[in-house]
């Protein structure tokens, strides 16, 4: 709640729920409990993983400050992350966590909001090339612009909400490929400015124009996510999309809502307020719960 955001406003009210009334199912499965089968597994087929984390400083460092971040707070784990990159803490995390299951999680991508894709635009029916083309948006390499689209506001602190993002969806030199490359800044704890980026491949969910499955591997750690097409601006002003998405073996399942502009403003005109705010409410939301 430190950050004040309506996401987390959410969340300790969940939590308090499921801490003080009864248990709630997505909370509990929040809090994955490691056997001594995932132990023991993990130890033996990783050994070498973990004698290079556990001798490595920076390794150690991560693991330190990822067990001092509250429960399932991505914007702090993935600071910690950042200020202590080494390749050992990567590979500990592909062996060990992802391969092996160490924390023997359970949990899956949220059920909830049921987010409703965007059905027409600029008067006809959505088609699944139109909706690629909307999340390629204003990227023109040949007149400079390197980027899709710039982030307004976002709901999600641990994402959307790092400053200078930067978002590219492209499609691949593979026939039928396609990606999205978002770069943004993140403040180390010790107050550096690191640029990250991640690159994910998209695939078209069957029969669902404006529905894509992302996937990435990030520090050994792989992530799915469902993404919406919520609505657009017939002259591409704006965007607002939706995802869900789980990192399975950390204990990770999170979701979000992003309106998008050329400029990274959020647009004013009452007309063009209004279209977001239907956007948005296709998920379920209201536009005051992302922060610009």
């Amino acid at each position: 709640w430190h950050r004040r955001t309506a996401e987390e406003a959410v969340y300790a009210v969940l939590v308090l729920i499921d801490s003080a009334v009864a248990p709630l199912e997505a909370m509990q499965a929040q809090k994955p409990v490691p056997t001594f089968e995932t132990v023991a597994r993990a130890v033996d087929r990783c050994q070498d993983e973990f004698r290079g984390c556990f001798t490595s400083p920076r390794c150690m460092q991560s693991l330190a400050c990822l067990s001092s971040c509250g429960l399932a707070d991505q914007s702090c784990s993935y600071r910690c992350i950042v200020s202590y990159q080494s390749d050992a803490f990567t590979q500990f995390s592909l062996c060990a966590l992802q391969k092996q299951n160490l924390l023997n999680s359970q949990i899956q991508r949220p059920t909830t909001p049921a987010a409703s894709p965007l059905e027409r635009f600029r008067g006809r029916p959505l088609t699944a090339d139109v909706a690629d083309d909307i999340l390629v948006g204003h990227f023109d390499p040949g007149a400079g612009q390197l980027h899709s689209w710039l982030v307004a506001a976002g709901s999600n602190p641990a994402y959307e909400q790092f400053a200078l993002q930067y978002q590219l969806w492209y499609r691949g030199s593979a026939k039928g490929s396609f990606w999205y490359h978002p770069t943004f800044l993140v403040e180390a704890l010790d107050g550096r400015k690191i640029w990250r980026s991640r690159d994910y491949r998209v695939r078209r969910a069957r029969g669902l124009p404006g529905v894509w499955e992302f996937s990435v591997v990030d520090n050994g750690i792989i992530s799915e996510e469902r993404w919406h097409l919520l609505g657009a601006a017939d002259d591409l002003s704006w965007l607002v999309l939706f995802y869900i998405g789980a990192a399975r073996r950390a204990g990770l399942a999170y979701r979000g809502c992003l309106v998008l502009t050329k400029d990274g403003r959020l647009p004013e005109g009452a007309a063009e307020v209004a279209g977001v705010e239907a956007a948005v409410a296709r998920a379920g939301m209201r536009l005051w719960e992302l922060e610009a």
